[in-house]
């Protein structure tokens, strides 16, 4: 009876509330954590910490490795088939490429088991603007803003040779016009409600792009890094960050040169992950590769999680760990940045999705 007794007043472990400690906790900015803690409740991060003390009752874990926010996957074409485009106009601003979504697509389940825990869809580039991007939680899959971010290309891709505009300097002031008239999701561009991404693949592009930034106070990010290198000031002024071209191993030294270089010059980067062309893991060695060319291993963590949201215009939703943030983490071996480190276990809303004791 004693012995019932005591086990009747003993704490009940809640399956809502979990710890989980680790050697290294990274939060998404700044330095990581040495043995440090999340705690979660209900699926949302409640606390974080070097001395966090565990909640009575509360399941805890012990994790010989890193913990990171889930990464962040910015431009993908995943699970919207061939609805990429609509080739009819050159603005399309009202296109929503959310409604294209496939969500029984095996890509979204790809990127999940790679620790991408958020990605953005994207329609194609190749027309001046092509819509909106649309914000999606792998798992699930959960679309959490159908409008995320107004995409507009001032490359050469945009540009046709038997339709308006025929010209980098027409596309310019195609764009210029629809900002200074401001109607619908332009208007909001222009206002600075809207984030955009700017597609750009020369450095005349990319000198056009941060002029027609500057003069319209747009916020968001440039897509394109490869030419940025000599064209550093022009990039910072604008106001806008760079989501960068995949690195891949065999990536020209240029352009890890100039994503080094934006990098240095103050200039805020996010990897972009651009599948299906390529797959969920290249993102890792991108970083790993940056890295290894002299880049900061703190902002290479920050371009694959909160960097990379913020450029995307999702930086409320993904991409850090903090109190109040739905808990979207990955647990690894050893740092993401090594190549050695193996992905453990994968985290959404508080609930391991994949790995651990689901392998």
């Amino acid at each position: 009876m004693l012995h019932l007794a005591l086990l009747l007043a003993a704490p009940v472990a809640s399956p809502d509330v979990v710890v989980v400690r680790a050697d290294h906790v990274f939060t998404g900015n700044g330095e990581p954590i040495e043995n440090g803690a999340l705690v979660v409740t209900d699926g949302k991060v409640t606390a974080i910490g070097a001395s966090v003390k565990t909640p009575e009752g509360a399941v805890e874990i012990t994790h010989e490795g890193w913990i990171t926010p889930g990464l962040f996957g910015a431009f993908t074409m995943d699970a919207i088939g061939s609805e990429r485009r609509d080739d009819t106009r050159p603005l399309m601003p009202e296109a929503r490429i959310a409604h294209s979504l496939r969500p029984h697509a095996k890509a979204l389940s790809r990127n999940l088991h790679a620790g991408v825990t958020t990605i953005t869809i994207n329609p194609d580039t190749g027309r001046p603007c092509t819509g909106a991007s649309a914000l999606v939680k792998t798992s699930g899959p959960v679309v959490l803003d159908p409008e995320l971010q107004l995409c507009l290309d001032m490359s050469f891709g945009a540009v046709k040779s038997d339709e308006h505009p025929t010209s980098l300097a027409s596309l310019h002031e195609l764009l210029d016009g629809a900002l200074k008239e401001g109607e619908g999701s332009f208007g909001q561009a222009a206002a600075g409600k809207l984030p955009v991404m700017i597609r750009v693949r020369d450095r005349q592009s990319v000198r056009r792009a941060s002029a027609l930034a500057k003069d319209h106070g747009l916020k968001g990010a440039l897509f394109g890094s490869f030419w940025a290198e000599e064209l550093v000031d022009e990039v910072s002024a604008s106001g806008l960050g760079v989501l960068c071209d995949p690195v891949g191993v065999a990536a020209d030294d240029r352009a890890m040169r100039s994503i080094n270089a934006l990098a240095e010059g103050g200039v805020k980067i996010g990897f972009s992950l651009v599948t299906p062309a390529s797959s969920p893991e290249s993102m890792r060695v991108g970083a790993a590769m940056c890295v290894r060319a002299g880049l900061d291993p703190s902002v290479a963590l920050m371009a694959m999680t909160s960097t990379a949201a913020e450029l995307s215009g999702a930086g409320d939703h993904a991409g850090a760990l903090s109190v109040g943030r739905d808990a979207d983490f990955v647990l690894w071996s050893g740092s993401p940045l090594e190549l050695s480190s193996s992905l453990e276990e994968v985290w959404v809303d508080g609930h391991r999705v994949h790995g651990g004791e689901d392998k």
